[in-house]
């Protein structure tokens, strides 16, 4: 005999999926799109959104909500406003400013001067890693810095201010489109993107790098590895076309 209500059960979470893969299917995004989300796959991995999909919404109840929070936590981000502040702290500079500022300064000081660094260093575990990031990576990376962890936030922070409300879908990609080709200019490879993000995040923060820099290390490999990721699915060699300047700074009116 059927179990009436067990087949209505089934029927529901049916249409709910067919419901869900069709609106998941109806967001089309261009090759330059889909570069430019695949830039800051590895934080969207780690969070475990959709790569293919500017809001990065698996459909969870209360998205907007969590985007709000996310941007209010991480960003001190609560409105329009504030979210162009920090968009525009990142192209002026971002962690690259600091980065850099620090490279120089280690490299012009006097014997005395080192002396003095490495007693603060010896007395302070996560300024001396810190310090430990700049002497180890910045004569090497060079003018790359650490442009593929600036940027590959910047697009994160598009994407969440899309999802929250902040700005619309034209203006979110208006911006992420000139941080993708950055970066696409900058490097060579979706490894070198994804090394680079890993060395800005060490530079950041070595408290939150040492509580759960594994994550990070893990959704790596998942990018580099596994045939389905946006690393192995979107080619490298994407036309941006000729540069673009950033676009002008739109109403700090809040869009509804």
């Amino acid at each position: 005999m059927i179990d009436l209500h067990r087949f209505a059960v089934v029927a529901v979470v049916i249409v709910v999926l067919a419901w869900a893969r069709a609106g998941h299917a109806a967001e089309a995004l261009s090759p330059q799109q889909a570069w430019a989300l695949a830039a800051a796959a590895l934080l969207t991995e780690r969070n475990g959104d959709l790569h293919d999909r500017l809001s990065g919404d698996r459909g969870k109840a209360g998205y907007r909500e969590e985007a709000r929070r996310l941007l209010r936590d991480w960003w001190d981000v609560t409105d329009r406003a504030s979210l162009l502040d920090s968009l525009e702290w990142i192209e002026k500079g971002g962690h690259r400013h600091g980065f850099e500022l620090t490279g120089q300064r280690l490299a012009a000081l006097t014997p005395e001067q080192r002396q003095a660094l490495d007693a603060r260093r010896r007395m302070d575990p996560w300024f001396n890693q810190k310090i430990l990031i700049v002497e180890v990576h910045y004569a090497r990376l060079g003018k790359k810095s650490i442009v593929g962890w600036d940027f590959s936030r910047y697009i994160s922070l598009c994407r969440w201010g899309y999802a929250a409300g902040y700005f619309t879908e034209t203006e979110a990609w208006a911006r992420i489109i000139p941080a993708a080709r950055i970066i696409r200019d900058t490097f060579t490879s979706w490894r070198e993107v994804g090394d680079n993000y890993m060395i800005g995040r060490q530079y950041w923060s070595p408290e939150q790098h040492a509580e759960n820099g594994h994550l990070y290390r893990q959704a790596l490999e998942r990018l580099l590895t596994d045939p389905a990721s946006p690393w192995n699915r979107v080619p490298w060699d994407v036309d941006f076309g000729p540069p673009r300047e950033w676009p002008g700074r739109p109403s700090r009116s809040e869009p509804n």
